[in-house]
């Protein structure tokens, strides 16, 4: 199985149109108690097991077609951040490495989200200090995200690990909206 991790910012028009659908299918699955407890018991027992990524692979949106109309109409290099990766996917891999402290101060479930331009900026200092590491925390964090992706084929595990703060910066700097979309690709 491949797994897509699609961090974006949205204009005011796209996030009218794309919000609805979103938010609808991440509400289904916050709404699905069997993914709601595993993240529960990890975030107060703080060791990924089985259950952890049998949670990121449970998240698999079935109708494409959405999907790709979105990717097509909103994705661009400037705006969007995409990680295709095999194994485990790249929230999966930040949140191991992160940890629960860290990632409690994140939006949404499972790296899935959509935040308006008006909620980013209350929002964008947890983002943020969820991944400020002094350097030596930054390279432990860094070889746990290169060991959780290993032959899942990251680019750059920088990258991987930038991406959430670095658009979400960007998001807020420019008065956009921001949507994380990560999804098991069958």
């Amino acid at each position: 199985m491949s797994m897509l991790w699609m961090v974006s910012a949205l204009d005011a028009r796209a996030l009218d149109r794309w919000a609805p659908v979103w938010t609808n299918l991440f509400d289904g699955y916050a709404s699905r108690e069997d993914l709601r407890a595993r993240w529960r018991r990890w975030l107060d027992d703080g060791q990924p097991d089985e259950s952890f990524a049998q949670m990121f692979s449970a998240v698999a949106h079935g109708g494409w077609k959405d999907f790709w109309e979105f990717s097509n109409e909103c994705a661009s290099e400037l705006l969007t951040d995409v990680h295709v990766t095999r194994r485990c996917s790249a929230p999966e891999a930040f949140f191991h490495a992160i940890g629960p402290a860290r990632a409690r101060s994140l939006p949404g479930f499972l790296g899935n989200f959509v935040l308006k331009p008006g909620e980013l900026p209350a929002l964008l200092p947890g983002i943020l200090a969820a991944f400020s590491f002094p350097p030596h925390e930054r390279i432990q964090v860094r070889d746990r995200v290169d060991e959780a992706l290993a032959d899942s084929a990251p680019r750059d595990i920088d990258d991987v690990l930038d991406t959430l703060p670095r658009r979400a910066r960007w998001a807020a700097d420019n008065t956009m909206g921001l949507v994380s979309i990560c999804q098991a690709i069958m």
